[in-house]
């Protein structure tokens, strides 16, 4: 799964270790099981809040519809009041008429205007300020409308013929004003059968913020009378959600729309928030206190152990104490159990050093009685070499002691040397080759010593078999070294690198042809050439010898790996 996951993060061209890593954390993983669980009671929540507020807008607009009928009783029984007013000014006598219009003016609540019209709209008697010209009435029967007047803005106008059909009688109350009992932002529009609007309650209200922006007023006069549902919530065009309700005062004549802010529990006026929010601010809250408490418990020590893990494990050896007492007693136990096995390990490891160390000692001891053991030898054969008189046994014998204190050089070189597993060739190398050179006395002579090594560590089992192939090499090299015309003979010693793993020792010494000629034999059949062969062969590496131009080359290649190298 974990190298699924790492495909994915590569396919989508994300860096694979940081991206899994990030989702693998155990906060992640704590977060989505958290989720998972929460998310039932998440989806309960936004059902239930959902049908909380359905049901608090459907209480809401049933509460507006029986304010908007509260609000608009004094229209209904104004309107009752003008048809019988109207009613009983249609059958007065126009001569007669100007002493029943004052008790009329008395009637509650007063009126604007009162009297009886010609079929030509003139007053024939009347009180109050009526219009110049009113219209005819266009039905037999008394009826009531909204009239606009300069003084007195829109108000309800009753109309009913005369009962001789010489006229018709007119009657307009004052508007009567809201009730106290209808609550704040509470608007009541009338508007006519046609969608117009007539008057406002209380007045100074702009129509974008209280009619719906949806339905028009029309729609909702034909939509009551087919269905006879008038209570709905709809945005105005100002933006806002309202509550609304319609009712009929006059049936296809004069209708009131009640509206008010919506009104949604738990939101108060912020009615445009969505329902979804606080099942998700509960989802959100419960998810944070879940990570805190998991956090404070056993995330936050889980990183502490972890740090101490992976220090020590790094080989910080440092273990510091960790302040796990409030954990709980399963991580305090691991971390009990984490200090006891650093213990063991350090223990473990102070005992495996000490016994290294007193194994090097023994090895240090080791190569210095072996370079002690072979200097004896060397000076029990220089004092052989006192006694014998013939030159063949002479030679032999002092080639075997170069031999003895070359070899004795080389254990000398890694007494000294700090680390017994590897050895620097770039600091055994000089040593060796100038200790050959102190012996011979070459420079004594005039020769010109050029060296070059590479830095270079090698393990021990490859060092020592290498240095003694130096040192035949240098040994045989200083043996038939020779000048050419007139110059300074010319020893160069140098090992480097080659191509991949490999390795070259190059030995270059100059030589007359009378010299090469007879180190040309010794390499056939000597022991200088059976010693380097046989080294070589233990190494797995090949050499070759050249003379030319007055110069006598040896050149060996080694691999590095216990692979023979191919000639």
């Amino acid at each position: 799964m974990m190298a699924a996951g790492r495909m994915g993060f590569r396919a989508l061209g994300l860096p694979a270790g940081l991206g899994w890593r990030s989702i693998d954390s155990f906060a992640v993983r704590l977060g989505l099981v958290l989720t998972l669980a929460l998310l039932p009671v998440g989806l309960m929540a936004m059902i239930q809040s959902a049908k909380v507020v359905a049901e608090a807008r459907a209480r809401s607009e049933a509460a507006l519809a029986g304010e908007t009928l509260r609000a608009v009783r004094p229209h209904l029984a104004l309107i009752q009041q003008a048809r019988g007013a109207v009613a009983v000014l249609a059958g007065l006598d126009p001569a007669t008429c100007g002493a029943v219009l004052p008790h009329v003016m008395k009637m509650p609540g007063g009126i604007v205007f009162a009297g009886l019209y010609d079929p030509t709209g003139r007053r024939l008697c009347g009180a109050g300020a009526s219009p110049a010209l009113l219209p005819p009435s266009p039905e037999p029967g008394p009826t009531v409308s909204v009239a606009r007047l300069e003084r007195h803005g829109s108000i309800l106008l009753a109309l009913a013929p005369m009962e001789d059909g010489t006229g018709f009688a007119a009657f307009a109350p004052r508007n009567p004003p809201l009730p106290a009992s209808t609550t704040q932002d509470f608007v009541l529009l009338l508007f006519d059968g046609a969608g117009g609007v007539l008057t406002s309650f209380p007045s100074g209200f702009g129509r974008s913020s209280v009619l719906p922006s949806g339905p028009s007023l029309l729609d909702l006069a034909a939509g009551l009378a087919s269905t006879g549902s008038n209570s709905f919530t709809a945005r105005t065009a100002a933006g806002p959600e309202r509550a609304f309700s319609v009712v009929e005062l006059v049936e296809g004549r004069l209708y009131a729309l009640g509206s008010r802010p919506l009104q949604t529990p738990f939101l108060g006026d912020y009615g445009t928030v969505p329902v979804a929010l606080f099942p998700a601010l509960m989802w959100a809250v419960s998810l944070i206190a879940a990570w805190i408490a998991a956090e404070t418990l056993v995330t936050a020590h889980i990183r502490h152990l972890r740090r101490a893990l992976i220090a020590f494990a790094g080989g910080n050896r440092k273990v510091e104490a960790m302040d796990l007492r409030y954990a709980p007693p399963e991580l305090r136990e691991t971390a009990e159990a984490f200090l006891r096995m650093t213990q063991t390990i350090l223990q473990d490891e102070a005992r495996q050093e000490d016994s290294l160390r007193q194994k090097e000692a023994l090895l240090r001891e080791l190569h210095h009685r072996v370079k002690n053991n072979l200097q004896l030898i060397a000076s029990i054969v220089n004092i052989q070499l006192r006694r014998i008189r013939t030159d063949e046994a002479r030679h032999a014998l002092t080639s075997l002691q170069d031999r003895m204190l070359g070899l004795a050089t080389i254990h000398d070189r890694i007494y000294q040397t700090t680390d017994l597993s590897e050895v620097s060739v770039h600091r055994l190398f000089p040593g060796i080759v100038d200790k050959i050179l102190r012996r011979a006395g070459a420079r004594d002579h005039g020769l010109r010593v050029e060296t070059s090594f590479d830095a270079l560590d090698l393990p021990l089992d490859k060092a020592v078999p290498l240095a003694l192939l130096l040192t035949e090499a240098v040994s045989d090299a200083v043996r038939h070294v020779t000048p050419i015309d007139g110059v300074a003979p010319v020893l160069r010693v140098s090992f480097h690198r080659g191509t991949g793993d490999e390795v070259v020792l190059e030995v270059i010494n100059t030589t007359d042809s009378a010299t090469a000629s007879a180190v040309t034999g010794d390499y056939t059949s000597g022991i200088g050439a059976q010693l380097l062969r046989g080294f070589v062969g233990q190494l797995g590496g090949t050499f070759d010898r050249t003379v030319a131009d007055g110069f006598c080359r040896v050149t060996i290649w080694l691999s590095l790996d216990d692979r023979p190298r191919q000639p």
